[in-house]
């Protein structure tokens, strides 16, 4: 359990290949590949991290799973130069399904995804999202507040409820 931290001014801008930590999750890299990792997060803070993928949380489930729980915490002017600006859930033939709930994901930004970014190959990445808003994110060709990419076998399918989106773009 992490309870109460800030992450700030984190930043992976490294020309390595997705999945990779030189790149993805600026702020926190959350490894379940080929394995489990599955904390919880409560009552922190993520603000100002950079990343190329994940700019404040990078969930990454090659072969394994990756499912934390995210509580009353807040993603505020992250970017991502590529994609999921405040998270990129990544599950590649794995499963990728983090709980978030009653968070604030405001004023970030990515390509694809400037709120979050949901990716499969093959795997599941379907995030639970109840009590949260999104506000003013940008994702510059596709999905402001959230986007979501299948490929293969793939299943993004998020559960929303009782959320607020505004003005994202």
């Amino acid at each position: 359990i992490i309870d109460g931290f800030t992450v700030s001014g984190g930043s992976a801008n490294g020309m390595a290949k997705k999945g990779d930590i030189e790149r993805c999750g600026g702020g926190w890299f959350n490894h379940g590949e080929g394995g489990t990792s599955n904390p919880t997060i409560q009552n922190c803070s993520f603000t100002n991290n950079f990343a190329r993928d994940g700019a404040a949380l990078y969930n990454f489930a090659n072969e394994g799973v990756c499912n934390p729980q995210i509580i009353n915490c807040e993603f505020i002017g992250n970017k991502a130069d590529l994609d999921g600006g405040a998270m990129f859930n990544d599950s590649r033939m794995g499963i990728c399904n983090p709980v978030l709930r009653d968070c604030r994901i405001i004023q970030n930004e990515a390509t694809y995804g400037g709120g979050i970014l949901n990716y499969t190959d093959g795997g599941e990445s379907s995030p639970s999202i109840n009590g949260c808003s999104f506000e003013d994110n940008i994702g510059y060709i596709r999905g402001g507040g959230i986007y979501s990419s299948e490929k293969g076998s793939g299943k993004c399918n998020p559960t929303i409820t009782a959320s607020f989106f505004s003005d994202n773009k």
